[in-house]
């Protein structure tokens, strides 16, 4: 199943990569529409948080997101074929030229000796500002990140990512120490804060009001190695990304391990309200509730 699974990812990158972004886009966008229509298992879940999160919408409304969502989130896997095949030049050119606002702040933190951790929430492409971001010249930068179920789609993955430079470790003890060498030396590290962790390794800190258990990894990075911490978008536009890095308040610096959750949470929020449908609503955000509450996905 693996091998299986890895030559179908590999055969569907490989197509989009030949068509234009837009032709690959408006494709993903059709079968997103198939998606919706079969009422499977990613719009239930995308129903469910769009339910919890915009609760003043009505039925229309909420299910005209849900459909724009699902169709975002399928342009990830459109993109893909550009951004694992696409020679540099050619997807460097998806930035926007007006691109990276506050670029300018983190090149100057990491020139100054000073680690930076950028947090990237699942909003428009975060693979494209990934690759984005390894390219960073004369900078080392490394991104932690979860292992795929099939090992083979891991891998290929991985390859894809590390096209710009990019390096990356595992999201377990070993790429965690290597996480907190990369910020002591002054690196730059990528990590995604919205991901659900085990419980033991994180708090409940609001999200759009409601309780979701954040991760605390980035909390205990800031408190041991005093990074400067930014935050960082690749939004999706008619031609390509806008990429915009923004320093992030003096909240997530907290010594409060809820505090600092509820500063990142919040400023994620903040982002995601500029364009609900390219955030990521089909994962599961509230999965794990506080001990009582109900789990909002029991009958997905």
């Amino acid at each position: 199943m693996d091998w299986l699974a890895g030559a179908a990812f590999r055969l569907s990158v490989r197509v989009l990569s030949l068509m234009p972004l837009g032709v690959a886009r408006g494709l993903c966008r059709r079968l997103a529409g198939l998606v919706w229509r079969s009422n499977s298992r990613a719009t239930v879940v995308t129903r469910t948080n769009l339910t919890i999160c915009y609760p003043e919408l009505d039925t229309r409304a909420l299910e005209s997101l849900v459909r724009a969502s699902l169709a975002e989130t399928a342009c990830v896997l459109a993109e893909s074929g550009a951004l694992f095949h696409w020679h540099e030049r050619r997807w460097r050119a998806l930035a926007n030229s007006a691109t990276a606002s506050g670029s300018g702040a983190l090149g100057e933190t990491l020139a100054s000796g000073n680690g930076a951790l950028v947090l990237m929430p699942h909003y428009g492409n975060w693979e494209f500002l990934g690759l984005y971001l390894g390219a960073l010249a004369e900078h080392d930068v490394l991104a932690l990140f979860q292992p795929q179920r099939f090992s083979s789609v891991t891998q290929r993955l991985v390859a894809a990512r590390g096209r710009s430079g990019l390096k990356l470790a595992p999201m377990d003890r070993a790429g965690i120490r290597a996480a907190y060498r990369q910020l002591g030396s002054g690196g730059c590290l990528l990590l995604l804060p919205d991901q659900v962790p085990r419980r033991a390794a994180g708090v409940y800190a609001p999200f759009f009001g409601t309780p979701a258990l954040t991760m605390t990894l980035a909390h205990r990075l800031i408190q041991r190695t005093r990074p400067e911490v930014f935050m960082a978008v690749a939004g999706r536009t008619s031609n390509g990304f806008e990429v915009t890095i923004q320093a992030m308040d003096d909240a997530v610096y907290q010594a409060s391990a809820e505090q600092h959750a509820g500063a990142i949470n919040a400023a994620i929020e903040a982002v995601v309200r500029d364009d609900p449908a390219q955030y990521q609503w089909e994962y599961r955000r509230f999965r794990r509730p506080p001990a009582g509450a109900a789990d909002p996905y029991s009958q997905t």
